[in-house]
């Protein structure tokens, strides 16, 4: 019987991978259109600007949610069936309210935020103006985040994917036609494209009980307290990534910091594009076992060995084609952060496996040990930086990426297995290790002796087949 349910459970999974791999990608591509029409028709004014304004955007609606675009999820796929609806209903209510409140915020600093980023006020109207995409951004996030604990995945996918390719079709001609006046109305009908296809994707919630305001907080409680901790570590992270990129700035120079920035998005955005496609299911599912032992071990070690084979492969193809993806992406100029990427993309593995594990702290909502060990984890990573900028310059970088997560991994192992008891399969260890032992030796040989790097493309050959095979196994078994 076990056995009929881990394949049910590896199809699911790697369907809504699909679905989800498959989307994100189109998110990826639209962002990079949109970017290079803004660049083309507008200039690098254009581009600063469309940044600075999405980035206040983000810092507020990061801030005024709270996170509960995460934690409601938890709450409502834990939720008994006869809850679900009234559970998606107070979420959605925190949502308006939270959501009335970052716009509100934006609105009246909108002064500081035009002195701070332009040097003056000529810009407030447009901050205040884009208190509307605040509030539509955070209704978008609340939606999606009520149909994934919800378990509406195509729902949630097809609505991500219409609001982002309409976004981008109604926007590029205002860049075109009215070049840099553009950029505030065209962020506005983006963040209204998003919600529309979102607002109408989501299922109604009906409930037979009433839902008044006293409840509204009472349910709301416990995923206000997470979200507030997941925020926290978010904010964590953010001010160790700045503090950072302002010491590589300072010690180096501003070419070394985009030399830093684009190598680690090569090696820990694109490849966290796996993880978000296959957290949107995993993340519910583990959820609503969180109380049984025995389920969150078969779910977190099947998990681990899925996301592993997918690693496999990926960390093999990243060494072997680094140099083809920095042309293909950037530019020649950016060639030297070959080496960071070869040595940084085999800490993807040990984020592979530690992400699995971390999401049980979430789902069993222990939101101060979450961030204990987010922040514990952040303040690693900016030492471990540092250390290895000034040790092996941008290749120590991409050392001390992976050997960050080597921390981070024993620090939610530790808490998994001392502090839950759980267990973790011997095979996963295993796999594990092949990966890192794989990794390691192609960037070393990819590194220190290129003469051998027709070796790497067979053990990249070797990888594909084998990782392809195993992930067949694992659909019919």
């Amino acid at each position: 019987m076990e056995t009929v349910k881990r394949q049910g459970m590896s199809a699911r999974i790697i369907k809504t991978m699909g679905l989800f791999g498959g989307v994100q990608g189109l998110v990826l591509l639209c962002g990079v259109v949109r970017t290079k029409l803004v660049a083309l028709w507008i200039g690098a004014a254009g581009v600063g600007l469309f940044s600075i304004y999405n980035s206040a955007i983000d810092l507020v609606v990061t801030v005024a949610m709270l996170g509960i675009a995460a934690s409601a999820v938890r709450d409502i796929a834990a939720a008994p069936e006869g809850m679900k609806n009234l559970m998606a209903r107070a979420a959605l209510r925190w949502g308006w309210v939270l959501g009335a409140v970052g716009a509100v915020a934006i609105a009246a600093m909108a002064p500081v935020f035009s002195r701070h980023s332009f040097g003056d006020d000529s810009h407030a109207w447009a901050f205040i103006a884009l208190a509307a995409a605040v509030m539509m951004n955070s209704l978008t996030s609340i939606r999606s985040g009520i149909m994934q604990g919800l378990k509406e995945y195509r729902r949630m996918a097809r609505a991500s994917m219409w609001g982002t390719a309409a976004g981008v079709a109604l926007s590029a001609p205002l860049f075109y036609f009215f070049r840099v006046d553009s950029i505030v109305p065209a962020i506005l009908i983006f963040s209204a494209a998003m919600l529309v296809p979102t607002a109408m994707a989501m299922p109604r919630l009906r409930s037979d009980e009433p839902l008044g305001w006293r409840q509204t907080l009472s349910l709301g409680r416990g995923f206000i307290i997470l979200g507030a901790y997941i925020t926290l570590s978010q904010a964590t992270s953010y001010c160790v990534n700045y503090l950072f990129a302002s010491w590589l700035s300072t010690t180096a120079s501003v070419d070394e910091v985009g030399f830093y920035q684009a190598g680690f998005n090569l090696f820990n955005r694109y490849a966290g594009l796996i993880f978000a496609a296959i957290g949107v299911e995993y993340f519910p599912r583990l959820s609503m076992a969180a109380d049984r032992r025995r389920r969150v071990e078969v779910f977190v070690n099947h998990e681990s060995m899925l996301i592993l084979w997918l690693i496999l492969p990926l960390t093999t193809l990243f060494i072997i084609a680094g140099p083809l993806l920095v042309r293909l992406l950037y530019t020649e100029a950016f060639l030297p952060i070959v080496p960071m990427i070869s040595a940084g993309i085999i800490g993807v593995t040990l984020r592979g496996l530690s992400w699995c594990i971390a999401f049980t702290i979430l789902a069993r909502g222990d939101g101060l040990l979450y961030l204990v060990s987010e922040v514990s984890s952040a303040l690693v990573c900016l030492g471990l930086n540092i250390a290895g900028y000034r040790l092996g310059g941008l290749t120590g970088l991409g050392i001390s990426y992976t050997v960050w997560y080597a921390v981070y991994l024993a620090i939610v192992a530790v808490i998994y297995l001392r502090r839950y008891g759980l267990r973790i399969n011997r095979s996963v260890w295993w796999l594990t290790g092949a990966c890192l032992a794989t990794g390691s030796l192609m960037a070393l040989t990819e590194i220190a002796w290129p003469a051998l790097e027709p070796l790497n493309w067979a053990a990249a050959a070797a990888s594909v087949v084998v990782s392809g095979r195993a992930l067949r196994r694992l659909w019919r078994h």
